[in-house]
């Protein structure tokens, strides 16, 4: 057993190197807990596994805390966050790693402790977008179960390096003014906000992020910078197949398109060999929610597939996922859903009328594409109502996804202000 004393002192040009998936654990949660002295010296917690962490019990103490991370003897990365509302004597934990050649190195589990809620993917749309990030990845982590309630995080600010993003020193693709943040989240299982969230200050090599709730802390663990120009996102935001008497109706939604050139919908009989049925014209580059439909008047007599092939305009296209549509015939159980906000309640229902029992997962999107509620239900037959009671909103429009084994139903409700 080693003793130390109850603050952290870093004196100039000192440096703590955390190695081999070991923990720095700070029990203290005075936001002086860990103090630098001088201009340079800090903790470093390197390392492509991003197990090399500081874990700061940082409680119930609303304060702004810095961790004084840095990269090797010459770059400093302190990262600074302002805590507040927190509930239980919880612990945060933090590292920062440079993650390579690209960002396409990703934060992994490694075989020392295992980790959760780890980013599966760099894309946009589909396509690699490691070009358009900052090399470095950063872990914000409250998982602690002693929260009752995980803080509210305000003022982050994360620190980068000229070589992690500069064309001229690294395979990197970055205009430095468009930095901002965006953050793995694990119920939606994509980089959130759709529209990358901070401020970017290039003279001090940093973005700050005004906010993170402590509802968005609960889903989200990894941090990345990326090219405004190039967010992380997953435009489709809806995809279904609904039976209008022996033809089916596909429908599609985006919450953001950019580049986007066109849209081939294919179907197929058997799940393996798809044809081209339509070719939809895109909408280029828009922030905007856009709606397409075609009608499939192909008689369709056993299970069919459908999916989407979405073309950039220089050519690079991504797949979306397959839904699956029984014969439509006058035999197809009915299926309908709706959803409204309440403005007397303040609650938001949802409506599924079936002619059999189903299981459903219910999401309210917000309009930056975070999920800010979300229900498992398994339906009667006949209508059934959903609501849920005390969402914490700002006004604005949301989407409601409503999803079951084969489709994925969306509707745009405005919610206001009580």
């Amino acid at each position: 057993m080693s003793y130390s004393q109850a603050r952290i002192i870093i004196n100039n040009t000192s440096f703590i190197n955390i190695t081999n998936g070991s923990f720095l654990v700070v029990d203290n949660s005075a936001s002086n807990a860990i103090t630098r002295i001088g201009a340079t010296g800090w903790i470093i917690s390197e390392g492509t596994i991003g197990n090399n962490r500081v874990k700061w019990k940082v409680g119930t103490t609303a304060a702004t805390f810095t961790v004084p991370f840095g990269f090797g003897i010459s770059t400093d990365l302190p990262l600074t966050f302002t805590t507040s509302s927190a509930v239980g004597i919880g612990s945060v934990v933090l590292s920062t790693f440079r993650s390579g050649v690209n960002s396409s190195n990703l934060p992994t589990g490694g075989t020392v402790v295992p980790q959760t809620m780890l980013p599966t993917s760099y894309l946009s749309a589909g396509n690699d977008n490691s070009a358009f990030g900052v090399d470095r990845f950063y872990q914000i982590d409250a998982a602690d179960p002693i929260f009752t309630t995980k803080p509210t995080l305000s003022d982050i600010i994360f620190s980068y390096a000229t070589a992690e993003f500069d064309a001229s020193i690294t395979a990197n693709t970055i205009i430095e003014g468009n930095l901002k943040a965006q953050y793995w989240n694990n119920t939606d299982i994509d980089w959130r906000p759709i529209t990358p969230i901070g401020t970017v200050t290039t003279a001090s090599n940093i973005v700050t992020v005004a906010s993170h709730s402590s509802a968005f802390l609960e889903r989200s663990k990894w941090w990345s910078l990326v090219d405004n120009s190039h967010p992380l996102p997953i435009t489709l935001i809806s995809f279904t197949g609904e039976c209008q008497n022996s033809n089916v109706e596909i429908k599609w939604s985006t919450a953001t398109e950019i580049n986007n050139d066109r849209f081939i919908l294919e179907k197929s009989n058997n799940g393996e060999f798809y044809f081209d049925i339509a070719n939809i014209e895109g909408s280029g580059t828009t922030n905007d929610l856009q709606s397409y439909s075609f009608i499939d008047e192909t008689q369709n007599k056993s299970t069919s597939y459908y999916r989407l092939i979405q073309i950039n305009f220089n050519g690079i296209s991504s797949i979306s996922p397959v839904i699956t549509l029984r014969e439509c015939d006058e035999n197809t159980p009915y299926l309908s859903t709706n959803a409204y906000f309440n403005v007397r309640q303040q609650n938001v229902q949802v409506f599924i009328n079936s002619d059999i029992s189903s299981a459903f997962s219910i999401g309210i999107y917000n309009a930056l594409g975070s999920l800010v509620a979300f229900k498992d239900i398994v339906s009667l037959v006949g209508e059934n109502q959903i609501v849920f009671e005390g969402l914490k909103h700002s006004a604005g429009f949301y989407i409601v996804v409503i999803k079951t084994s084969e489709n994925i139903f969306t509707h745009k409700i405005i919610m206001n202000n009580p």
